[in-house]
């Protein structure tokens, strides 16, 4: 392979890298909004309940996935929230 082909792949993996990076930072700010400003339909409107509760029904995941989400972008799951 010569050193023209090889510079181009890595400046090529480099382009890739830097591509992930804008999508996983876009996909993280994606999330702090939704674990930040979700509220469950299924409660009645100004009936409080847990955040964590709000984020396993707006983001169809599960329990112990929606506590981990609200720890991880900085609420706390137990947070009481309205509709």
């Amino acid at each position: 392979m010569s050193q023209d082909r090889l510079a181009a792949d890595v400046a090529g993996c480099f382009r890739e890298h830097g591509d992930l990076i804008k999508e996983n930072d876009r996909l993280r700010k994606l999330i702090w909004g939704a674990v930040h400003n979700c509220r469950s339909p299924d409660y009645r409107k100004g009936q409080k309940h847990p955040r964590w509760v709000a984020v396993m029904h707006s983001l169809g995941i599960g329990s112990t996935t929606a506590h981990e989400l609200c720890r991880d972008y900085g609420t706390n799951p137990d947070d009481m929230v309205a509709r």
